[in-house]
């Protein structure tokens, strides 16, 4: 397998074992077995960890390895108001320019989105992908780059927080993607911007939940 290719697999590998809780917040991993587990040189998975540091799923410990970075409930509240920020204002901005072709895309990525999942990092890896193909319509590569980055990063956050509450990962609901494609198939961009947002900000509901805060 090229080293590129490795280097994909092996960040997809970390990543899923933060996001299903396998690498806890604060854990400490190396290289070496990192290496040991894939069977690989260190070259692959040094390019591997680098990415995740970029990410900020892992901060580098010189003479260490790798530290899994530990949730922060205020960094959670504040990539989900970002969030919202910049995908309803996409969406709004973008209207009614969706092509039939776009619209066929979401569609059968929402569809995959609505199989059930093995692990809850492939639940995470469909809601990546639907929010990041969305976007990526609008041909604004600056912001879609931290938009990518800030939902992978969100998603281990989300995760951590959910399993060290209440010992399990938050569940996703991917039929709520196929209403947003259905009413943007419609032209009412202005309710599909209603559905994004609170597909969105539901994460905030279910920590309200756990704590039982009123939600404003």
């Amino acid at each position: 397998m090229e080293e590129k290719n490795l280097k994909s697999l092996i960040y997809q590998g970390v990543y899923r074992d933060v996001a299903n809780g396998i690498l806890k917040p604060n854990e400490i991993i190396s290289e070496n077995k990192i290496a040991e587990k894939y069977g690989v040189s260190k070259s692959p998975v040094r390019d591997a960890m680098v990415e995740l540091c970029k990410d900020e799923i892992l901060k580098s410990i010189p003479r260490m390895g790798y530290q899994v970075i530990p949730v922060n409930l205020k960094d959670i509240l504040n990539i989900i108001d970002f969030r919202v920020d910049i995908e309803i204002s996409g969406l709004r901005r973008y209207g009614n320019h969706f092509t039939d072709e776009q619209i066929a895309v979401l569609e059968k990525i929402t569809e995959r989105g609505m199989e059930n999942d093995a692990t809850a990092s492939e639940g995470w890896f469909k809601n990546y992908e639907f929010h990041t193909a969305l976007y990526s319509f609008y041909e604004n590569e600056f912001a879609l780059k931290y938009l990518s980055k800030l939902i992978r990063q969100g998603a281990t956050f989300i995760s951590q927080y959910f399993i060290a509450a209440r010992g399990k990962n938050r569940e996703l609901n991917g039929r709520v993607h196929m209403e947003i494609v259905e009413e943007i198939r419609r032209g009412d961009i202005e309710k599909a911007c209603k559905i994004l947002q609170s597909d969105i900000e539901s994460i905030k509901q279910d920590i309200a939940l756990l704590y039982g805060w009123t939600q404003q």
